[in-house]
């Protein structure tokens, strides 16, 4: 049976706000956590998180309206507990949706779009070797012109700053290949 830790999450506290809505996305359900209605706590720990499964949390930032709420900011976490390590980010796991060879030994990978105007670094390995940076770009897909027959190549993405030097969500450690 795997494990379940607590993640420690923090937000920016908006002075505008009367409080928070903190959530769990898991599928298709929506889990509320907690609500907060002081302004000045900015962390909650996450209960439930399992090894090597990317959370996704949603901060609502909220007003009240008499006795309606109207939530008027959302800002959204991925986190992933990764060994020891917690690891939070901006941006989900990009889904990596198919994979082809051409006859020319190219191979190309097609994944799902993030966000707009995004940037995707693309890595690959050979099959018990390390990852390697193979290219970044803005659309989803991309062509591996450099590959050797007999290799079995594992691909993967992940949504980085426009420079590559910002990780900006996590990529699937199983990847896709032929």
């Amino acid at each position: 049976m795997v494990k379940q830790q607590k993640f420690f999450l923090e937000w920016e506290k908006d002075i505008n706000a009367d409080g928070y809505i903190i959530k769990r996305y898991a599928d298709e359900n929506v889990e509320e956590l907690v609500r907060i209605e002081n302004i000045d706590i900015t962390a909650v720990y996450i209960p439930n998180v399992y090894q090597n499964k990317e959370v996704h949390i949603k901060v609502c930032y909220f007003r009240k309206q008499k006795v309606k709420t109207n939530i008027y900011k959302e800002c959204d976490y991925y986190c992933f507990l990764s060994g020891t390590s917690y690891i939070k980010y901006q941006f989900s796991t990009p889904k990596l949706v198919s994979i082809k060879q051409e006859k020319n030994n190219d191979v190309e990978i097609y994944w799902n779009k993030v966000a707009e105007n995004i940037s995707y670094l693309v890595i690959r390995k050979i099959e018990g070797k390390k990852w390697e940076k193979l290219g970044i770009t803005k659309e989803t897909n991309y062509i591996d012109k450099h590959t050797n027959s007999g290799n079995k190549y594992i691909y993967s993405v992940r949504c980085v700053s426009d420079d590559g030097n910002v990780r900006l969500s996590g990529f699937s450690l199983k990847g896709i290949s032929l």
